[in-house]
């Protein structure tokens, strides 16, 4: 590039050659800012996919403790009544809250 600068300024077509200088000079440019984007992109991506992959937990966990279901009483036996989110004693809830720590 630095040889064509100087045979740019000794040319009758320095115009020309300015331009065509300018125009690669920019393509390099928005080659290295297209490269910078692709690689944000990358990591944006994995970022939505780990948030997504978090919502499914969490809505997991909301949907046993708001299912009506899971506080039915349920007698089992002799060992007396057995209730879902009583045998569960806020485990899914425990577990979520330490991994959003």
């Amino acid at each position: 590039m630095e040889r064509i600068k100087i045979l740019a300024g000794t040319s009758e077509h320095f115009d020309d050659l300015q331009s065509l200088i300018e125009q690669a000079e920019r393509a390099q440019e928005l080659g290295a800012r297209n490269q910078t984007l692709s690689e944000e992109s990358r990591g944006n991506f994995q970022a939505t996919l780990d948030y997504r992959r978090e919502n499914m937990r969490l809505r997991e966990a909301l949907e046993f403790y708001g299912d009506n279901k899971n506080y039915e009483i349920n007698v089992v036996d002799q060992w007396g009544p057995e209730i879902k989110v009583m045998m569960d004693g806020g485990a899914k809830a425990a577990e979520l809250l330490e991994g959003l720590k």
